[in-house]
């Protein structure tokens, strides 16, 4: 993008991914690109929505024609690009010898290479487990894993690795099985006591688990990733005071990407003469249900700024006490004094679930927006599937056809809410008379305007179930056995929403008994 005093910006050339490294030679830029998270500060750019373009390598365009002269694309697991240098040119050169370059230059002949310690035997095919781990083939690494544990069965490393493979493929009584043989060769290895806490808690024994995270910080007191760990599972068991603390250890884990700034981060000081910034991190849900802390901060500072995605900016400009909704872009120095994560708030507001604001309603729908007006006389909004890029989404999204078997024998309307769709989802819902809302849903104003005129919406744990019971509307939320922290363990009710009615799998993977449950709790429900 070229830019002049007084004009508007022009764009030379765009390309697909977020630019994070730029240097030039003479009229050619070279950039470096990364894929954006989901999660990121930056979910709301319109490049974050061709999940299929986003790409990380280095790219070169020539700055006065806009052309793409060249570019290297990174596969496999090279997400990031960070920095970009142009280092000198260097030419071919006959080297005298007297030259200060051979000093540093040499070669070992056959003889000498053949003194050299051999290679680590393990290592070789270590490596390509590994590979296979990481690339999310994990048959196949369980299965290399094992073959490198049957010539070298006291290797800490791969014994490690394997535990940690058969976590990741969710086979945990064989994990903790694992982990233990781990720990019993390095009984100081956190990061093994951190898998065994994590493993624990995928199982539902949360007292053990809470053991293994404590363990691994006494082990290792900067260990960011079990004091994380350690945060989610005090917020799931309602501890919110001591959970808050841990909870934002998240910065220094590799999944966050913190917010640079040269201002102070606010850390629950008095800032009655300040303006703060506010920017949202992680889902589009967690922005929602975070936002009934603005009005309190608002009443502890100056002014209120929201930064945030674009698909969230109208909804967050009418959240009462928000005196600005920026969306990603150049921010002013003189624009605010401090600044403070979306998600740390409620750890500077000392909340507690004694204290938690919880309003029946807390989101109201701009007044510019215009949709569809919705038909029937019971109408049912239904969700089926988060995010894919999300880690538990395999768990918590719900087979369209399980979806789909409550509104047999129904006499409700009922309205689509997903996107995006295949051509087979389609025709499914055509099969089922659903009516299809998908071509209104792009951008959160607008769904939430559909979502107003429902009287009730049956969704998984995703963004759809935070923005309809933000507005008060009845809603069931469908959650898988071991669902996310800020649903708490067993109850069907949620401190945080008064319209949610909670309903839980009864065992892992299989939500034909829930299914069942939500089918005639409906139909006592609408009569």
């Amino acid at each position: 993008m070229r830019m002049k005093l007084g004009e508007a910006p022009e764009v030379v050339a765009e390309l697909p991914g977020f630019a994070r490294g730029l240097d030039f030679i003479d009229r050619y830029a070279i950039i470096g690109l990364s894929q954006i998270r989901e999660s990121s500060t930056f979910a709301g750019l319109p490049l974050t929505k061709r999940v299929e373009e986003r790409q990380s390598g280095v790219w070169v365009i020539d700055t006065e024609s806009g052309q793409i002269v060249a570019f290297l694309v990174f596969t496999g697991n090279v997400q990031e690009v960070f920095e970009i240098k142009v280092l000198p040119h260097h030419f071919a050169a006959i080297v005298d010898g007297v030259s200060p370059f051979l000093a540093s230059s040499y070669e070992l002949p056959d003889n000498v290479l053949s003194n050299l310690a051999p290679t680590d035997p393990v290592q070789g095919p270590l490596e390509v487990a590994n590979r296979a781990h990481v690339n999310g083939d994990l048959d196949e690494a369980l299965k290399l894993y094992q073959e490198v544990l049957q010539h070298f069965p006291d290797n800490q490393q791969a014994n490690h690795q394997y535990g940690l493979c058969l976590a990741d493929a969710k086979q945990w009584d064989a994990a903790i099985s694992q982990i233990k043989k781990v720990l019993k060769q390095n009984p100081d290895n956190a990061e093994a006591m951190n898998s065994m806490g994590f493993a624990y808690g995928e199982i539902q024994q949360l007292d053990n688990a809470m053991v293994w995270f404590k363990k691994a910080i006494a082990t290792d007191q900067q260990f960011a990733q079990a004091h994380f760990n350690r945060g989610m599972l005090l917020l799931k068991q309602e501890k919110y005071k001591e959970g808050w603390v841990e909870y934002d250890w998240r910065w220094q884990t590799p999944q966050f990407v913190p917010f640079k700034c040269d201002k102070p981060q606010w850390q629950g000081e008095d800032i009655s003469e300040k303006r703060i910034l506010v920017h949202s991190e992680q889902g589009n849900g967690d922005h929602i249900q975070f936002w009934r802390f603005l009005p309190l901060l608002a009443e502890k500072c100056k002014e209120v700024i929201y930064f945030g995605p674009e698909n969230l900016a109208p909804l967050v400009a009418e959240i009462q006490g928000v005196s600005q909704s920026r969306i990603p872009g150049a921010l002013s120095k003189d624009l605010f004094d401090v600044y403070c994560p979306l998600m740390s708030l409620p750890r500077n507001l000392d909340i507690t679930l004694e204290n938690l604001p919880a309003p029946e309603k807390y989101i109201n729908i701009p007044k510019q927006v215009v949709v569809s007006q919705l038909k029937g006389d019971f109408k049912v909004g239904i969700a089926w599937a988060g995010s894919p890029t999300h880690v538990n989404d395999a768990s918590r999204s719900i087979p369209i056809k399980d979806m789909l078997s409550i509104t047999t024998n129904s006499d409700a309307q009922f309205y689509a809410l997903q996107m995006p769709l295949t051509g087979e989802d389609r025709e499914l819902l055509k099969k089922h008379q659903v009516t299809d809302l998908e071509p209104e849903l792009p951008g959160y104003a607008r769904t939430a305007a559909l979502v107003d005129q429902l009287d009730l919406v049956i969704t998984v744990d995703t963004a759809i179930a935070h923005l309809a019971a933000a507005l008060g509307k009845p809603t069931w939320i469908l959650l898988d056995r071991n669902s996310d922290w800020r649903w708490h363990e067993n109850s069907d009710d949620s401190p945080w929403y008064p319209t949610v009615k909670l309903f839980r799998q009864f065992e892992p993977s299989d939500w034909s008994g829930m299914i069942e449950k939500v089918k005639n709790k409906l139909k006592s429900h609408h009569k």
